[in-house]
Formats: structure tokens, sequence, C-alpha cells
């Protein structure tokens, strides 16, 4: 049991190294930024103090997300150096496993406290169209993971032989 929470813990390092290899680039640059709030001014028709507070909000929160992001990146980097013929390998990838959850849980409450504080920004309707687009995206998404899963099964199908 343990050895497969170690094995799933490298491979979504190995796999989220990959997705978030451009992360700090793309979320921390003031241009993407810029582009985040005039969208969401575009498509929620924010007014100037909306629009000033959210950005706020955003560059308020961006320094604690990067400081995070930095430990995860240096917790990511040590886990990929352990060597496993090392006799502590077990319990140092044991130990740098539960730090690396820590942070990554940590990250997911700063998005969320974010994402609060954003929403005590909007007015009700902002916050009915919002939460509108997030329930189109989730939707969208659930039938992409059902069409992939029947594609998939589809396939298998294909292969067997009666």
């Amino acid at each position: 049991m343990l050895y497969e929470k170690i094995l799933i813990a490298l491979a979504s390092l190995s796999i989220s190294s990959f997705a978030i290899a451009n992360y700090e680039e793309s979320f921390f640059s003031s241009e993407k930024l810029e582009k985040k709030i005039s969208r969401m001014e575009y498509i929620l028709d924010l007014n100037h103090d909306q629009k000033t507070n959210i950005k706020e909000i955003f560059d308020a929160s961006s320094t604690e997300i990067k400081e995070n992001f930095n430990e995860l990146m240096i917790i990511k980097k040590k886990m990929m150096n352990l060597n496993p013929n090392n006799i502590d390998y077990d319990s140092e990838i044991k130990a740098l496993s539960f730090v690396l959850g820590k942070h990554i849980s940590e990250q997911a409450i700063i998005h969320g406290s974010l994402r609060k504080l954003i929403f005590k920004e909007l007015t009700q309707d902002q916050r009915e169209l919002m939460n509108k687009r997030f329930d189109k995206k989730n939707q969208r998404s659930i039938k992409r993971k059902v069409r992939k899963k029947k594609d998939s099964n589809l396939n298998k199908n294909k292969d067997r032989k009666f």
C-alpha cells in the first residue's frame, strides 16, 4: 500500500513537472494578470472600483502563490534527485511526499481564498454569470471524459477476437 502511494506520488510528480513547467511564467507575469482582469471586465462588465480591487487581490496573492510554488519546485527537485539505491530511499521519499502534499493543499487553499475574495467584489448578477460559466466549463469537461472513455472502450472491443 505504501509503495503504491509512493509510486502514485512519483507519477503525479512527473506529470506535474510537465503540467506546471511554465506555470511561474504564465501566472505571475503582469501581462497574463492584465489579460485575466480585462477578460473578467469584458465578460462580467466590471466597474472601475471592482477592477482595481480585483487587481489588488491578484497582486497581493501572487507573492504568496509564488512562494508556495517555489517551495513545491524545491521539493520536486529533491524527490527527483533521490537515489533509489540509497538505504533510506523509502523513508526520504515518504517524508518528501508528505511535505509535497502539504504544499499542494496550501496552494489549493490559496486559490480557493483568492476566488472567495474575488466573489466578494462581484454583484449577485455577476456571481450568477460566473457560476454559469464554471458550470458550462465543467459540463464540457465531463463530456470530454465520457467521450474519451467511450472511445477507449470501443478500441478495446475492436481488438477482441470472439
